[in-house]
């Protein structure tokens, strides 16, 4: 427990505190914004000699701000409270408290998150159409759209495809997005029109998921490494390519993702959930990431083996009754979609049938292709930074397993784009903190992943 006896009253609604990898870090909301601070605590109480010097002031660049920047450049907190203090409530959990804190703070962009939603944007407008895989969960989305209970119009009664799939991630984009389209329908406007809001708002979805990881990424290893995140994550064309296909690839990934932030920040619950998620709906292959990732917390300790059996059961028991509902109604049959994908692709082995590739080929082609400058900065991450090491062994244990599988295609294997990216970041900025300030090796590091944009 951590006690103080504070200088003066605060506003106990506003202040947060935030569990670092070393430390805690407190943001005190005062409600007196004028009265300076030259201590913490109470005059009579000796000063921690790990307290901060500044801690008066609080960063301007980010909320998350806790790291190696210049501290001339803070700004005092100045922001006038007029609420009245309250009596400290019961703290919620910490998996609960994290996942509160990324939500409240997606309506609070930074400079450094609009790279990434321009791109999506500039993918999305050059490349409108979609191609052969993407035509299921398009023409679903259409369907609950547009044809909404008149289910005998549906285009998978006449077209089903060679393997079901799911109807959840369309239903989603459809309720979200059908607000958009609707207008676009009074105004008379093309569906093509409606096909572009659809993909834009999946695109959001996946980007808002891989901002989750930078602000992970920055909480746990600096903002220069979210920064190096922001760089690697928009110098590389088919992440982004793909934020936006109507894939259950791209579902998947943005569960993954969500994932891959909680499991930077040390939450080991809900990463467990998110991924057994992804797994029951979306990708039954992704068995093969959750499983080693479960694997290290059991050998870290973050998570107890009963707890973890818990926790996935109870989850995957949830996911399963609701894609079995849902899917069973719509495919008018009963129907669990990625257990005949799994079937189908590992079984019957059908995915031979539209080509092969060796065991090496993602790892020599599909992730240098994906990753670019991030895959040799991943690698050196190792070395230079070895709270990465997680983020890089696992990530290739999984595309390690999915290589015995002769299909390949690279958006099998996306998920571990986004984790190899943090590892890259993160050996970028220990690197930086390394070397003297301006110096050509820094510069280096600084040209090595900008010149991947040309």
């Amino acid at each position: 427990h951590l006690n103080l006896t504070l200088l003066a009253e605060i506003d106990e609604e506003r202040s947060k505190f935030y569990l670092r990898h070393d430390h805690v870090r407190l943001e005190l909301v005062k409600r007196v914004p004028a009265q300076t601070w030259r201590t913490l605590q109470k005059s009579h109480i000796p000063k921690n000699p790990n307290e901060r010097p500044d801690f008066d002031h609080m960063g301007a660049d980010d909320e998350d701000s806790d790291d190696d920047d210049d501290m001339s450049t803070r700004k005092p907190v100045m922001k006038a409270i007029g609420t009245k203090y309250r009596k400290p409530t019961r703290a919620a959990p910490g998996w609960w408290s994290s996942l509160k804190r990324e939500c409240d703070a997606l309506h609070r962009l930074d400079r450094w998150d609009f790279p990434l939603l321009f791109l999506c944007l500039v993918h999305v407008l050059v490349c409108p159409f979609t191609k052969v895989e993407e035509s299921f969960n398009l023409q679903a989305t259409h369907d609950l759209l547009y044809h909404r209970t008149s289910l005998s119009l549906y285009d998978h009664h006449s077209f089903p495809g060679v393997v079901p799939r799911t109807f959840i991630g369309p239903l989603v984009l459809a309720m979200f997005s059908s607000p958009m389209v609707a207008m676009i329908h009074v105004m008379g406007l093309p569906k093509l029109v409606s096909q572009i809001v659809v993909r834009l708002l999946l695109g959001l979805f996946s980007v808002g998921a891989l901002l989750r990881v930078k602000r992970a990424t920055r909480r746990q290893f600096g903002a220069s490494a979210a920064r190096f995140f922001i760089v690697l994550s928009s110098s590389q064309f088919h992440w982004l390519f793909y934020a936006t296909r109507t894939l259950p690839n791209t579902f998947a990934a943005i569960l993954c993702n969500l994932a891959l932030a909680t499991w930077i920040d040390k939450q080991s619950v809900p990463t467990v959930v998110l991924l057994t998620a992804a797994v029951v709906i979306f990708r039954a292959e992704l068995l093969m990431l959750l499983a080693p990732i479960a694997l290290s917390f059991l050998i870290r300790g973050t998570i107890k083996f009963i707890p973890l059996i818990r926790i996935g059961l109870t989850t995957g028991a949830v996911c399963l009754a609701a894609t079995v509902c849902i899917d069973s109604i719509l495919w008018r049959r009963m129907l669990w979609p990625e257990w005949e994908v799994l079937f189908a692709n590992t079984v019957l082995n059908k995915s031979v049938q539209y080509g092969t590739a060796p065991f090496h080929w993602y790892f020599t082609s599909a992730l240098p292709r994906a990753l670019l400058f991030g895959l040799p900065f991943a690698i050196f991450s190792v070395y230079i930074e070895p709270r990465t090491r997680q983020f890089v062994f696992l990530p290739i244990v999984f595309v390690s397993i999915f290589s015995s599988l002769p299909h390949k295609e690279l958006r099998f294997v996306l998920y571990a784009v986004p984790p190899l990216n943090v590892a890259a970041a993160a050996g970028l900025a220990k690197l930086k903190t390394l070397l003297p300030k301006g110096s050509a090796v820094t510069w280096l590091a600084y040209a090595s992943t900008i010149g991947a944009l040309v």
